[in-house]
């Protein structure tokens, strides 16, 4: 999707004919891979899916702190991918207020352009997977 997007070409039409996108970000800075495209390159998927719907994974600010200290090595690699995760430090406090800024910028991009849906979905619900069988 980086490489599409430096070269001037839609970021999508470059990973194949899929229907869906998921999990598009990579936080390897050892071997120099920072891209959060659903961040980065936003406005550059909208132009080339100005209908797409996005679907926003959430949950308990509190929880999703304690388990992103618990992914490998997350400090080390979002900290050094600050760029792309637009991310200094992993205290409790600045967590929170990325997750809760990071939500925000989603809902205010959808809101901004309504051809879009945007499904949130609460992954602690029992009935999340429901919910999406029922959406999609």
């Amino acid at each position: 999707i980086a490489d599409a997007v430096l070269a001037g070409r839609p970021p999508l039409a470059s990973c194949g004919g899929y229907d869906v996108w998921a999990q598009m970000d990579v936080t390897l800075p050892q071997d120099g891979l920072c891209h959060m495209p659903q961040v980065e390159y936003l406005q550059q998927i909208h132009d080339e899916a100005p209908h797409a719907t996005f679907v926003m994974n959430t949950r308990n600010v509190t929880k999703w702190v304690r388990s992103m200290h618990g992914w490998s090595q997350f400090e080390e690699r979002f900290v050094k991918c600050g760029t792309a995760t637009r991310l200094n430090r992993t205290d409790e406090k600045s967590l929170e207020t990325y997750f809760l800024n990071h939500v925000k910028m989603a809902r205010n991009f959808v809101k901004r352009n309504p051809s879009h849906a945007l499904v949130e979905v609460d992954i602690e619900d029992p009935a999340a997977g429901c919910i999406m069988s029922e959406l999609f």
